[in-house]
C-alpha cells in the first residue's frame, strides 16, 4: 500500500486469527553489546480476515 493511503471501515468486522505457539519474544544481547543496547524481537503468527469485505474502503494519494 502506498505511503499516502488510508483504510477506513467498521473494524468490528475484522478478525485477527492467531495460530502457532503464541507470541515469541526473542532477546538479542549481542548485536548492540558495544553500545550497551539490548534488542527485542516479537514474533506473532496470525491471519487477518473480514466477515464483510464491503465494510472497508481504501483511499490512495491522500494529500
Amino acid at each position: 500500500m502506498p505511503s499516502a493511503s488510508i483504510v477506513v471501515g467498521d473494524f468490528e468486522n475484522l478478525l485477527l486469527l492467531f495460530w502457532g505457539p503464541g507470541p515469541e519474544l526473542l532477546v538479542d544481547p549481542y548485536s548492540g553489546f558495544k553500545s550497551g543496547r539490548v534488542d527485542f524481537v516479537l514474533f506473532i503468527s496470525m491471519d487477518v480476515a473480514t466477515t464483510h469485505p464491503g465494510a472497508f474502503a481504501k483511499s490512495v494519494s491522500i494529500t
